[in-house]
């Protein structure tokens, strides 16, 4: 199999593990009802700087190239856009927000990263459990365990992805801050 025909695939495997999550979370949203302060125009989990595998990073380069030109050209409007200065995230403490995040939304939603479509869930992570401090704010609130989202699991399917991609040659972290300039880039050059 070549890299191209294994990126291929791999990207396939992306895409349905994020529809898989997709999925995941319309039920957890009807589950969770009024604890569930995720919604739109909420971006407190968005003041974070984060890394994507280098495969996820392919998969919102390649769904830019997919774009049609008015497309393109209105993502590009959007990114030339100023990004918001320093905000509180979920936990109170002022960060700068990700690169991608515009007047309040994610620029890239549509492709967004596996880590941010995490976001909102309570996470069972080994033998404890993390949830957005937004979330559950009531007292017994929270869901049973049974419908926790297993970050492990989730972390683990990824990097299966990532190193089936890679022929497990490359596990590669992309800064997203890196990845906007190769964005823009491909956006501009489209425009010229």
């Amino acid at each position: 199999m070549t890299q191209t025909q294994k990126l291929t695939t791999a990207l396939q495997k992306l895409s349905a593990l994020h529809e898989s999550l997709d999925r995941y979370f319309l039920n957890y949203r009807k589950l969770s009802g009024q604890n569930l302060a995720c919604k739109e125009g909420c971006s407190a989990c968005c003041y974070v700087s984060l890394s994507v595998f280098s495969l996820e990073a392919a998969n919102i380069l390649a769904w830019v190239g997919r774009m049609t030109s008015p497309q393109k050209l209105a993502l590009l409007k959007t990114l030339n856009q100023p990004v918001a200065k320093l905000g509180p995230n979920a936990l109170g403490i002022e960060q700068s927000p990700c690169v991608f995040l515009r007047n309040g939304a994610c620029a890239i939603y549509p492709v967004r990263p596996t880590i941010c479509r995490s976001q909102g869930a309570i996470l069972w992570m080994q033998e404890t459990y993390d949830v957005c401090p937004l979330n559950f704010t009531e007292p017994n609130s929270l869901l049973p365990s049974k419908d926790w989202l297993h970050l492990e699991r989730l972390n683990d399917a990824l990097a299966s992805i990532q190193n089936e991609s890679t022929g497990g040659q490359d596990s590669d972290r992309v800064m997203l801050s890196e990845l906007i300039r190769e964005v823009i880039e491909a956006l501009e050059s489209e425009s010229n």
